[in-house]
C-alpha cells in the first residue's frame, strides 16, 4: 500500500464534533495495474478493529475520493441515528419534564459540519466498470486522539453536575442540578454514540455517562415527590399569577400542597401593583419578587420590574398588568430556575 506524499485540508458534511480536523492524504493512482487486495475484501487490508473504511466510486479520482468521504459521513450518521433513535432520553425543558424516544442527531448533523482525519488508498481503475475505486478509511486510534478531548469536556461536566448534586444537602437545589445536567443529556447522548462508533474499546471509558442518564430520570422523580410546595400569593387578580406558579411547578413534577403544614418548600410571591391614576388613564408599573425556601432558608429567589401597563378603565389596566406577570411567569420561571444553578 503507497504512502501518501502531500496533504491538504477539506470540509466534507460529516457527524462530527467540534476541534475535529480532517486531513485528506494523497496518493499516487494505480491506474489500470494489477489489482488491489481491498478490491476483493477490505478486510484484508483495513481490518474492522484498526479501521472506518468505505468504498468510493466515480468517473474520475477526484470523485472517487468524495464518494469515500460522503460514504464515511453517511456511516456515522446511520450509526449514531439508529443507536439514539432507539433509547428513551429525559429532558426537562420549559418547566416540564419529558420523555424523548426519537432523540435526532439531524441537527448536530447539520450543525457540527467539521473536519475529520480522513485517508485514501491508492485509486485503481476498474476497465471492467469504466470507473476509478478507492477506499476511503479512518484509522480509529489516530482519530480517536482528536476527538477524545471533545467528549471528555462534556463527559466531565455532566460528571462535575452530579457530583455536585449528589454532594448538596438541600433536596431542592439537587433537583435543579439534575435537571441542569439532564438538559444536556441530548448532545452528551449523541456525543457518547459517535465515540462508541469510532473507537467503540476506548469509549468504554464513558460507559459511566450512559448509565448515569438512564438512572437520572427516576431519581429526579422521586426527589420532587418528596418536595410538595405551597404557594403563597396573597396579592393577585382572580389567582392569575397563582394559577401560573402552579401550572408550571406541578408540570414539572412537584406536588402542590394547599396547607403549609404539609409543604417542604414554600413559594412566596410578591407583587407590588405601583399603580397610578392620571387623566390619560390608570397604569400600573408592577415589580415581582419571588422566594421559594424550606426549613434552611431561601434556596431561589428571583425579581422583576415591569414597563407600565395601562388602560382608561382601571379594571382593564389592572387585569392587562396581571397578565402580563402570568405570561412573564411562564416564559421566564424555568429560565430562572435553570439560572439559580449556577449562581
Amino acid at each position: 500500500m503507497n504512502m501518501y506524499k502531500n496533504v491538504s485540508l477539506l470540509y466534507i458534511a460529516g457527524f462530527v464534533f467540534s476541534g475535529v480536523i480532517i486531513l485528506l492524504s494523497t496518493c499516487v493512482s494505480t491506474g489500470g495495474g494489477k489489482t488491489p487486495p481491498w478490491v476483493a475484501n477490505i478486510e484484508t487490508v483495513y481490518p474492522r478493529d484498526t479501521y472506518i473504511a468505505q468504498r468510493g466510486y466515480g468517473s474520475d479520482r477526484q470523485s472517487a475520493e468524495m464518494e469515500g468521504i460522503a460514504a464515511i459521513s453517511r456511516f456515522f450518521t446511520s450509526e449514531v441515528s439508529n443507536a439514539t433513535g432507539s433509547r428513551q432520553v429525559f429532558i426537562e425543558r420549559d418547566g416540564e419534564s419529558t420523555v424523548s424516544s426519537e432523540v435526532s442527531s439531524e441537527t448536530l448533523v447539520n450543525t457540527q459540519t467539521k473536519l475529520f482525519a480522513i485517508h485514501f488508498a491508492a485509486p485503481w481503475f476498474n476497465k471492467e466498470t469504466g470507473e476509478w475505486e478507492t477506499i476511503a478509511y479512518i484509522d480509529r486510534d489516530e482519530a480517536w486522539e482528536i476527538f477524545e478531548p471533545n467528549l471528555r469536556q462534556r463527559a466531565d461536566n455532566f460528571r462535575n453536575l452530579c457530583q455536585i448534586a449528589l454532594s448538596d444537602n438541600e433536596v431542592f437545589n439537587k433537583i435543579l442540578i439534575y435537571s441542569s445536567a439532564m438538559n444536556s443529556a441530548e448532545d452528551l447522548l449523541i456525543a457518547f454514540e459517535f465515540a462508541r462508533t469510532l473507537h467503540p474499546l476506548k469509549a468504554g471509558a464513558y460507559k459511566d455517562i450512559q448509565t448515569t442518564l438512564s438512572k437520572l430520570p427516576s431519581e429526579i422523580a422521586q426527589l420532587k415527590l418528596h418536595s410538595m410546595i405551597f404557594i403563597e400569593c396573597p396579592t393577585d387578580l382572580e389567582g392569575t399569577v397563582y394559577a401560573a406558579f402552579s401550572d408550571i411547578l406541578s408540570k414539572s413534577g412537584f406536588p402542590i400542597s394547599n396547607k403549609q403544614g404539609n409543604a417542604a418548600y414554600i413559594v412566596t410571591i410578591g407583587i407590588s401593583e405601583n399603580e397610578q391614576i392620571l387623566q390619560s388613564g390608570i397604569f400600573y408599573s408592577p415589580t415581582l419578587e419571588v422566594t421559594i425556601a424550606g426549613t434552611g432558608g431561601s434556596v431561589f429567589s428571583y425579581g422583576t420590574t415591569f414597563q407600565r401597563i395601562g388602560a382608561s378603565s382601571a379594571a382593564v389596566a389592572k387585569r392587562r398588568a396581571y397578565t402580563a406577570i402570568a405570561d412573564m411567569v411562564r416564559n421566564s420561571f424555568p429560565i430562572e430556575l435553570e439560572k439559580g444553578v449556577r449562581k
